[in-house]
């Protein structure tokens, strides 16, 4: 059957209307939630409906604002139950298959493909920085379907590669989940293997007094800054590769989310003197921090543990931006245990008690986190076991993340070809 031609507003209703009454309770989907190039959402919070984008299941949700669309924050819904409706972002486009016309899973593909992007993007409006897509003109782009059982075809194929990589997202963050409880067993609880290999304070472990604070026999009561040997501020580099510059990855802030489940991929090159600025490389061991950013509900703080598995996978050096930090421990096997500290305080929401203000941006106060944050600090022993058995499962969700970097590579090689 020949394909056709249709104007997108032909084949989709773009910003469908739903229901939902004021204050209802309902899921809410953040644009934080969109993850890039990955058709699950990755999570909801329940809130009362005060305004925003409402959707079902199957529906596409579209960024429709930089840098967001440029990075690929495209998903379809598949987290509600049925006929539940959901709200997000004002900033998300609805789009919903017309299912005489396009087959749902389909239309995600097509929003995702290379053109329709390219078109999405070149229909931006607005100020440097805010810009927009223009919906009206949206509606116009012109897209060339096959038969709805070609449709169906090609997204069951494509859908193989998002099946995998949606089933390692999960193994990924059940390991997180996993490495927060060992974390809590060996630090919190108490019940790190002892000389026998068996829980410490479940087996009579002896538990004694430091300053105020109930520790394990053997550990000691220090400031973070004890395990620290040198803090190092970031360098973003230049734009271009110009004379006596050399091309290096740079981890900015917006990266860690992605670093932190192995995917590397949005790290942007960048270009420094390099023979100047080699102390300034990350190694194995160093914690990059964000040290500036961070929104009201938002502390800085977060985090990236740099691992061998990682490093020996890049062709390039690895720095990070100037509005990150590097903490580089005094032994590199320790590093685990002071990225769950670090971990630990960011989610508690410690941070935002060490923060300042430079020009309307929050910065991170490292130095009165590492001189004022007083912790229970194991002996050698516990910190390389804890090591021993952590770094692993940081290795392989670097492993995973990578894994879906090519699968994600692949399907849309495949894309290219499939959908024109």
């Amino acid at each position: 059957m020949t394909d056709k031609v249709f104007k997108l507003s032909e084949v989709i209703d773009l910003d469908p209307t739903e229901k939902l009454k004021k204050n209802q309770v309902a899921k809410k989907i953040l644009m934080d939630n969109l993850e890039v190039y990955t058709r699950k959402i990755n999570g909801y919070e329940l809130k009362p409906f005060a305004g925003g984008s409402k959707f079902r299941n199957k529906d596409v949700l579209l960024a429709r604002i930089t840098p967001s669309l440029e990075n690929g924050k495209t998903a379809q819904v598949s987290i509600l139950d049925d006929g539940e409706v959901a709200f997000g972002s004002t900033e998300f486009i609805v789009l919903r298959a017309k299912k005489d016309k396009i087959n749902e899973d389909y239309l995600y593909y097509l929003t995702i493909s290379s053109r329709f992007r390219t078109s999405a993007i070149n229909l931006m409006t607005g100020t440097s920085g805010r810009k927009r897509v223009n919906e009206e003109a949206l509606k116009m782009v012109g897209v060339t379907l096959p038969s709805l059982a070609e449709q169906k075809d090609i997204a069951s194929k494509l859908s193989v590669f998002d099946e995998k990589i949606e089933k390692n997202n999960e193994i990924i963050a059940l390991t997180q989940e996993y490495l927060e409880l060992l974390y809590d067993k060996w630090f919190v609880d108490f019940n790190f293997p002892n000389a026998k290999g068996l829980p410490y304070k479940d087996n009579g472990g002896e538990i004694l007094i430091s300053n105020d604070k109930k520790v394990p026999e053997g550990w000691i009561r220090k400031p973070i800054g004890y395990l620290v040997s040198d803090t190092l501020t970031g360098d973003w580099g230049e734009n271009e590769q110009l004379e006596g510059l050399s091309e290096v990855l740079c981890i900015r802030g917006a990266d860690i989310p992605g670093w932190n489940k192995g995917d590397i991929r949005s790290t942007p090159i960048r270009y420094v003197n390099y023979s100047k600025k080699k102390a300034k490389e990350l190694i194995n061991g160093d914690i990059v921090i964000e040290a500036s950013g961070g929104s009201p509900t938002q502390s800085t703080g977060r985090t990236i543990l740099i691992r061998d598995s990682i490093l020996t996978s890049l062709e390039k050096p690895l720095f990070c931006s100037n509005f990150s930090k590097v903490i580089r421990p005094k032994n590199p096997n320790h590093s685990t245990f002071l990225n769950a500290v670090m971990n630990k305080l960011y989610n508690r929401g410690v941070f935002f008690h060490y923060e300042g203000k430079t020009s309307g941006i929050k910065n991170l106060l490292l130095t009165r986190v590492l001189e004022n944050i007083n912790l229970n600090i194991p002996p050698d022993d516990v910190l390389l076991k804890y090591d021993s058995e952590v770094g692993l499962l940081y290795d392989k969700i670097n492993l995973l993340g990578r894994e879906n970097g090519i699968l994600m590579e692949q399907r849309d090689l495949l894309m290219k070809k499939l959908i024109k």
